[in-house]
C-alpha cells in the first residue's frame, strides 16, 4: 500500500496513526516507533530507527516510501518541519496582538538558545580537530553552499582568508561545480548543506573527489549523501532545525559551527594569521567614517 502525497500534509503524525492498522506488521513496527518518539526519530539516523523497530534499514526505507516519502530522509525532515511548527506555537497567546508578538520573539530567541546549547554534544572532536589540519594545511579551500547555507558559506571563506588561507567561495552553484573540478589532492572542499542531500553541493562534492581532494562536510544529519562522500563530516543537529521549507535555527548552530572552526585554525596558524588579520581589520576600518 503506498499512500502518495502525504508528506504534503497539514499534520504527518495524525495521517501515519491513520495508516498503522492497514499497514503489514513489518511497517507497522517502523510506525510505532515513529508514533511513540517522533522526536528522537528526528534526531537519530535511519540505523537507530530499524534497531528500535527491530527490523533491518532497508525495511524502515521500504516503510517509509509505502507512507509517501521518498525514503527516510525526507519522513525525518517533514517530521522535523512538523515538531518544529508546534514547538514554536507553544505558548503564544492569540488573545492579545501585541503579547503574541513578544511571545513570538522570546520563543525564537529560547528555541535558538537551546539549539546552541545542545548541538555541541553532537559535533565529531576527532573528526572537528582533522578537518582544522586539513585546512590548515590545504593549498587551496573551495568552501561551497546553495540556498540557505549560502551566506555561511561566503562568511566563511572571507573569513579564513583574513586568516591567509586560500578560500574561496563561488556565489554561483555552477561555478562552485567548475571551481570543485579543479582541486586537486593538497586542496579542501568544505561543504555546508543542513539537509546534506542538495543536488548542487553533493555534485560539488563528487566533483572534488575526482581531483582527490578532501571533503569536510558541515550538515545537520548523521546519514544522508553528504556524509556518506564526505572524508570528514561535521554533524550539528538542533531540535528544532527544520521550520516550514528551510532551516531555521540550524542556521545559527551552523555558524557557531563554522567560526570555532574558524577560530582554530587561526590558532593552528599561529602568528602569521594574527598578523593578516590585524591588517584585514585595518583595511576594513579604512572604510567606516
Amino acid at each position: 500500500m503506498t499512500v502518495s502525497g502525504l508528506a504534503h500534509g497539514d499534520s504527518v503524525l495524525a495521517q501515519i496513526r491513520s495508516l498503522a492498522a492497514s499497514l503489514s506488521k513489518t511497517d507497522r513496527r517502523v510506525v510505532n516507533v515513529i508514533l511513540e518518539d517522533p522526536e528522537r526519530v528526528v534526531r537519530g539516523t535511519i540505523s537507530d530507527l530499524a534497531d528500535s523497530a527491530a527490523v533491518s534499514p532497508s525495511s524502515v526505507v521500504r516503510t517509509c516510501q509505502r507512507l509517501g516519502y521518498s525514503g527516510f530522509g525526507q519522513a525525518r525532515i517533514s517530521l522535523a518541519r512538523e515538531l518544529g511548527m508546534r514547538s514554536l506555537g507553544a505558548g503564544l497567546n492569540a488573545e492579545d496582538n501585541e503579547l503574541a508578538r513578544r511571545d513570538i520573539v522570546a520563543a525564537t530567541f529560547a528555541y535558538a538558545s537551546r539549539s546552541l546549547a545542545e548541538a555541541p554534544a553532537t559535533v565529531d572532536r576527532a573528526m572537528f580537530n582533522s578537518a582544522v589540519d586539513a585546512i590548515t594545511k590545504a593549498e587551496r579551500v573551495l568552501v561551497a553552499g546553495v540556498g540557505t547555507s549560502a551566506p555561511l558559506a561566503f562568511d566563511c571563506a572571507y573569513r579564513l582568508r583574513m586568516l591567509g588561507v586560500r578560500a574561496e567561495y563561488p556565489g554561483d552553484p555552477h561555478v562552485q561545480d567548475v571551481a570543485a573540478r579543479q582541486l586537486g589532492a593538497d586542496d579542501v572542499a568544505l561543504v555546508i548543506s543542513h539537509t546534506g542531500s542538495t543536488r548542487e553541493s553533493i555534485s560539488s562534492c563528487e566533483a572534488a573527489r575526482r581531483g582527490g581532494a578532501l571533503i569536510v562536510g558541515v550538515t545537520s544529519f548523521g546519514q544522508s549523501p553528504l556524509t556518506r562522500i564526505a572524508d570528514l563530516s561535521l554533524v550539528a543537529t538542533c531540535g528544532e532545525s527544520v521550520m516550514q521549507l528551510e532551516a531555521m535555527t540550524s542556521r545559527l548552530v551552523h555558524l557557531a559551527l563554522l567560526d570555532a572552526l574558524i577560530v582554530s585554525v587561526g590558532l593552528k596558524l599561529g602568528a602569521p594569521a594574527l598578523h593578516r588579520l590585524s591588517e584585514a581589520y585595518s583595511q576594513i576600518a579604512a572604510h567606516r567614517f
